[in-house]
């Protein structure tokens, strides 16, 4: 957004001398307009000179100086237009602007509450404030301006967004996810994907028009999985046992390319928690161990070292693909994981299943599997999202499960495990803020 900077010349009976300058300004500010910044220039100063008592020839000037980037002189012939009539909000703009631009900031601060004063409902005079109060290192005003903003023009998305990174670097996770939801259902969703469109406008109370966009996705596409899987959490229907096969491999698919890149984005700590654990607990490189749901084998690297055999499962080829690049693995394999557990017969020492139980909600099947393929004494290593309710598990607005940690004690211990680790972590950040689960640690008891 910008203002016009060429004041209306206003009609009416004029002095010959007004007439005079009104026609000379007219002229500077075409060549200025043609881009013949030289002949503008000119026609300006000697307009200043000619008529020192005139404020608009010198914003004129000052205005040609800053687009040129002579950010000084702009600033001193806009100083002199604003002593002579100061009168003018976009003026004062101007000036902040350059002033801004000159490393001023208190100086483009003082300019700036002056528009504001002049004209108290421009979005763009506080989202700009809002900015400079930021560097300035004055966090709270900065708040003030950016939701002062927000407040006149709520369907603009800048200040919501301005607004989240605020809140994040000042660690309130909970407003910065909010204002992100904001700034998303602001923006109609342009430039994010239709799942994320949904889930800003289920997040910021326009729960109809959410499940109406994801219907509208499922007339348009009936065989898409991922908006019928979604309709279902979005309007409380019972949640399926798990994501649909198909769902999962969508998902996956057409997240490859980006997917390590996302998730370093997103700060994952899965492969991290795994090398920190067995280093504290095994000795290297004597272990068959199964990663389930390996994708594109982020954990692999933290496994290799203690594997005398390592294989990996997931339901996505081209997540696969990037795992078989990785070298790490000694097979792989493209199945379901509990399709693959139900027919492979083989016993390890370890299984690992990191971020891959948010896409299965009854957990009691699989880990009953893994605990039929484990060895006595073997290990088994996964994550979850927590859930903070009296419900064994949840499907969430994202798509994905939580799991309560005490059904999940209590379907361990029942299926032969000794639970020696089961802690609270911070799984990955979302919209930069964290998202809480569990790494657990499981044991096979030795009978």
């Amino acid at each position: 957004m910008h203002h016009h900077w060429m004041d209306r010349i206003a009609p009416g009976v004029k002095s010959a001398k007004m007439a005079a300058f009104e026609e000379r300004l007219n002229t500077a500010a075409g060549k200025h307009l043609e881009g013949a910044i030289a002949a503008a220039e000119i026609l300006y100063r000697e307009l200043v000179a000619d008529f020192p008592e005139k404020a608009q020839a010198r914003h004129y000037l000052g205005f040609l100086l800053q687009q040129q980037g002579r950010l000084a002189e702009a600033a001193e012939e806009m100083e002199a237009s604003l002593a002579l009539d100061e009168g003018h909000a976009e003026r004062h703009f101007s000036l902040a602007m350059v002033h801004s631009g000159l490393g001023n900031p208190h100086l483009a601060e003082k300019a700036l509450r002056r528009a504001i004063e002049l004209e108290p409902n421009q979005y763009f005079y506080h989202t700009n404030l809002g900015a400079i109060c930021e560097q300035s290192g004055k966090p709270e005003e900065a708040e003030s301006s950016y939701l002062e903003a927000a407040k006149i023009s709520p369907e603009i998305a800048d200040a919501h967004f301005l607004l989240a990174e605020l809140y994040l670097r000042l660690g309130r996770h909970a407003d910065a996810r909010k204002r992100n939801w904001l700034g998303i259902a602001a923006s109609h969703g342009k430039g994010f994907s239709k799942m994320v469109h949904a889930q800003s406008l289920h997040e910021t109370g326009k729960e109809e028009e959410a499940c109406s966009l994801l219907e509208r996705w499922h007339a348009e596409e009936p065989d898409h999985p991922v908006p019928v899987h979604l309709l279902c959490a979005y309007r409380g229907d019972p949640a399926p046992e798990r994501c649909s096969r198909d769902y999962v491999r969508k998902t996956f698919d057409s997240f490859a390319e980006s997917f390590d890149n996302v998730l370093g984005r997103l700060k994952y700590s899965g492969p991290a928690l795994v090398k920190a654990f067995l280093e504290e607990t095994l000795p290297a490189g004597k272990f068959h161990i199964l990663d389930l749901g390996c994708g594109t084998g982020l954990t692999g690297a933290s496994l290799k070292p203690y594997a005398s055999l390592l294989e990996g499962v997931d339901l996505s080829g081209k997540m696969l693909q990037k795992a078989r690049e990785r070298n790490l693995y000694d097979r792989l394999h493209r199945n379901d994981l509990v399709d693959f557990l139900e027919r492979d017969a083989d016993s390890r020492d370890i299984v690992v299943s990191m971020d891959t139980f948010i896409y299965l909600g009854n957990l009691e099947p699989v880990i009953g599997l893994v605990a039929a393929s484990l060895k006595p004494g073997g290990w088994f290593l996964f994550s979850t999202e927590s859930l903070e309710e009296e419900a064994p598990y949840r499907l969430d607005i994202s798509g994905r499960y939580r799991h309560s940690p005490v059904f999940l004690r209590k379907i361990l211990e029942e299926k032969g495990f000794e639970i020696p680790r089961f802690e609270k972590v911070v799984i990955r950040l979302e919209s930069g803020s964290p998202i809480h689960g569990h790494f657990v640690c499981a044991r096979m008891r030795e009978q």
